[in-house]
């Protein structure tokens, strides 16, 4: 964990943020929802709040389950050129929390060729400095794969860590107070995934910079025990997929994604992540395929968003393999919740008067 911040010193008001009942809240990059999910799973939204990502299925994701939020289907530099020319409906006075999850794929390991846009990807970690200067949000997160950290070159011929020191370096510029955590893991706080992610914090000056979240699961005696993947999926083992993915549990409740279609193993077909029922699941990732540990086919949209801590009432929308992208492409929920409660709890405690 390496910290840019100023101790605080005494409360410029005496109670505390009047304004916790109605934060206001802007999840760039939003995709499938996960890290909007954890927000509100943290009771820290407001019906004034926006998301923002430029593919259409995942806007109509997002549309579907937070009705109250305002959503822009747009690329992050046109968000920026069209906020600077007062094209778009979004006051920086009303966002007190940025989160940004810039893509990926240009850092990520497993990325060992690499790719068509991965400087395009990349830039957008850099255009999220120009967000924070616009918006001037009071807190914000930035997320991203270990692979940021990695001291190696990329195809702009630049090393993958350099674009994190310089989005350190802009906020630094603009007085903000940084942490970076680099190892947060998913199963460390309830999710049934092996999953690491790079988490920056960062908040301005009179603000108490975010703590790392503390873990809640793990070995330690007083820690919760690790979810697994049968603690996950268990009671839908004996439940068969469906062609319109629209299942009843045995508790009398309503799940849908439990598809049937593409769920058949292909013979000869390795698969990227063969379940262990009493593990925590690797990291599930886009279209990877996933079997499942004792019925042999692959896993059900349902099943893949149990894994990744998705209610079961939660709705995505596109096609099978689309759904697939979003659940792979977003921050597991539990990990996003822990992350929104130490945001949360810097703003509760509200400004307080920097100290020299």
């Amino acid at each position: 964990i390496v910290s840019y911040y100023k101790k605080k010193g005494k409360p410029l008001s005496t109670s505390p943020n009047n304004q916790l009942q109605q934060p206001r809240v802007c999840d760039c990059f939003a995709g499938g929802g996960g890290m909007s999910a954890g927000i509100r799973e943290a009771g820290f939204f407001s019906e004034k709040s926006y998301k923002v990502d430029m593919d259409a299925p995942a806007c109509e994701t997002l549309r579907a389950n937070f009705p109250e939020s305002t959503v822009f289907q747009t690329d992050i530099r046109d968000l920026n050129d069209n906020y600077r020319r007062n094209r778009i409906n979004l006051l920086a006075s009303l966002v007190d929390y940025l989160h940004m999850s810039p893509p990926c794929q240009g850092f990520s390991r497993v990325n060992t060729s690499g790719g068509c846009k991965d400087i395009q990807n990349n830039n957008c970690t850099l255009e999220c400095i120009e967000t924070v200067r616009l918006l001037q949000p009071s807190h914000l997160t930035m997320e991203n794969v270990p692979g940021i950290l990695d001291d190696k070159p990329t195809r702009a011929e630049r090393t993958k860590n350099s674009y994190l020191q310089e989005f350190i370096g802009g906020l630094l510029s603009q007085e903000y107070q940084v942490r970076i955590c680099k190892r947060l893991n998913a199963k460390s706080y309830g999710d049934p995934q092996d999953r690491e992610r790079v988490i920056v914090f960062g908040c301005k000056k009179g603000f108490a910079l975010p703590s790392p979240p503390s873990p809640t699961h793990g070995k330690e005696a007083h820690l919760k025990d690790v979810v697994t993947v049968r603690d996950a999926l268990r009671d839908l083992e004996c439940i068969e997929p469906t062609k319109d993915g629209k299942v009843w549990l045995n508790d009398g409740s309503f799940a849908h994604g439990h598809y049937s279609k593409d769920t058949t193993r292909v013979e000869n077909h390795e698969p990227d992540v063969e379940l262990q029922p009493d593990l925590p699941a690797k990291t599930v990732r886009k279209q990877n395929r996933i079997v499942h540990y004792n019925r042999k086919r692959n896993a059900t949209i349902l099943e893949r968003a149990r894994l990744m801590s998705f209610p079961d009432n939660y709705v995505f929308e596109g096609s099978q393999g689309v759904q697939s992208d979003q659940i792979g492409n977003a921050i597991p929920v539990c990990l996003a919740t822990a992350i929104a409660n130490a945001v949360k709890e810097s703003f509760i405690l509200g400004l307080h008067e920097p100290s020299s």
